[in-house]
């Protein structure tokens, strides 16, 4: 006799079929403009006293990228102004996310390249080894912007987020952040920027705004004489 056969168990149909929901993430936590405009005051020493940190802020702030993504960067990978965050095998590199080639503004880029002599074997962060490349990107960047932002578990990563903010308030679409970000899905961009568009105003059509910007010939076309 099995010690449980005597047993009564309560009825578990109901339970059984349950659904489960999805904890629902609470929306990012603006960073502190005061905080950030005091921090980009402090970006110039930064540069003089830790190149290896600043380069990856100028990585991480304009261009949105993974701390993966500016340990692997290289100086080859930048073409026609963007920089291509693709699938490389000979280097051992695959993004995570999707593949695609972000725009570099044009003095990020030469300030980035600025750099170079004091970087090794073609990568973007200066360094003579991987190991310091690693330490500036994952440990004294971080620490360096955990000065201004607090009380967050990725100092760095805040920094990719608030770029495909600052992108929209520029005037982009989700389509076009998602693809800055290169995020897999829009919904992932949706979860983390749709709130931000929420009160943008529309844009209305005025009496001159039918047609795009142009000049239009209102004399209507010339006769031959």
């Amino acid at each position: 006799m099995k010690f449980y056969e005597d047993m009564k168990l309560p009825d578990l149909t109901g339970f059984r079929g349950e659904g489960v929901e999805a904890p629902r993430r609470s929306l990012p936590r603006p960073l502190d403009m005061k905080a950030l405009a005091s921090m980009e005051s402090a970006a110039a020493s930064l540069a003089e006293d830790d190149p290896g940190a600043y380069v990856a802020h100028l990585l991480f702030s304009r261009l949105g990228l993974r701390n993966i993504e500016i340990l692997n960067a290289r100086a080859h990978w930048i073409s026609g102004g963007s920089i291509g965050i693709i699938d490389r095998p000979e280097e051992d590199f695959f993004p995570k996310g999707c593949e695609g080639w972000v725009p570099v503004a044009p003095d990020v880029l030469a300030e980035v390249l600025r750099f170079q002599p004091l970087c090794s074997d073609g990568f973007l962060i200066p360094g003579r080894h991987k190991s310091e490349r690693h330490d500036a990107v994952y440990r004294r960047h971080s620490k360096w912007v955990g000065g201004w932002i607090k009380d967050r578990t990725k100092t760095s990563y805040e920094l990719r987020r608030y770029a495909g903010s600052r992108l929209l308030d520029m005037g982009a679409t989700i389509f076009e952040v998602r693809d800055f970000l290169r995020h897999r899905d829009v919904q992932t961009t949706q979860m983390w920027y749709a709130y931000r568009l929420q009160n943008r105003q529309l844009r209305t059509i005025g009496m001159l705004d039918l047609l795009p910007n142009r000049e239009v010939n209102v004399a209507g076309p010339k006769t031959k004489r």
